[in-house]
This record gives structure tokens, sequence and C-alpha cells, in this order.
């Protein structure tokens, strides 16, 4: 049976990276950036500034089921916080190394 991973370069903090996620994660990863009016990069470098273990891949996994969770339970982790905060930061051109 063929994997449904699909590898996707990317640009973040200036560095070419690829990451490699299955395409359902992709596309719902596309809806979220589009629904909170954010560039898909601009998402991946808050998910990347944020996350604690294991690679960007993962993250994205894992970032991803969290908002799909919280649609259907409305509840808010920490994790879900620093990304809300780092992603405000974004927005207003600052990077979360700079605080």
């Amino acid at each position: 049976m063929k994997s449904a991973t699909r590898q996707h370069s990317i640009l973040l903090d200036g560095h070419k990276t690829a990451v490699s996620v299955e395409a359902a994660f992709w596309t719902e990863l596309k809806h979220i950036a589009r629904s909170q009016g954010v560039r898909i990069t601009d998402l991946l470098a808050a998910i990347n500034a944020t996350r604690t273990q294991g690679n960007l891949s993962s993250a994205i996994r894992v970032f991803v089921l969290e908002h799909v969770q919280r649609q259907g339970s409305m509840a808010v982790s920490t994790t879900s916080q620093t990304y809300s905060q780092t992603l405000r930061q974004i927005r207003v051109g600052k990077t979360p190394s700079n605080d």
C-alpha cells in the first residue's frame, strides 16, 4: 500500500527545509491558515517556534489534531495559547526570539 505522505519544500526563518505530511493534514493546515487570515508560511513559523519536541512534520500533525479537537470541544490547551501568542507576534512583524 502506498503512503499518502507528500514532501513539501518551505522557507522558514530564511532557511529552506522540507516537511513530509499526509495530504489530509496538509489540506487541513491550509484551511486553518485561510480561516485565521494568515499565510501558511506564517502558520508554519508559529508551529515551528512553539514545538517542544520532535520534528516539524510531527508538530504539524499534532497542531492540526489539536485544532480539530478544539473545534469539537472548544477546550484550549497551553500549547494552543502559546501558539496564538506567537502567531500574533508574527502578524506584527516580531519573531518569538525578540521577546
